[in-house]
């Protein structure tokens, strides 16, 4: 059975990843929505590890 974290602890590992990087100017806001879709899919994948990703092209 699929055990889902709740959308409050998605966010907090969303905001702990934002406060992280804030100060980083290398990180822009493709990084961080690119970590939301990913911690969004992994959380939707039932939090198996390794995270598969494929690529469409």
């Amino acid at each position: 059975m699929k055990e889902d974290i709740d959308s409050g602890e998605e966010l907090k590992l969303i905001c702990a990843f934002i406060e992280s990087v804030k100060e980083d100017p290398r990180i822009n806001t493709a990084h961080i929505s690119l970590y939301a879709s990913l911690i969004s899919h992994w959380n939707s994948s039932g939090h198996k590890i390794p995270l598969r990703i494929l690529a469409v092209i």
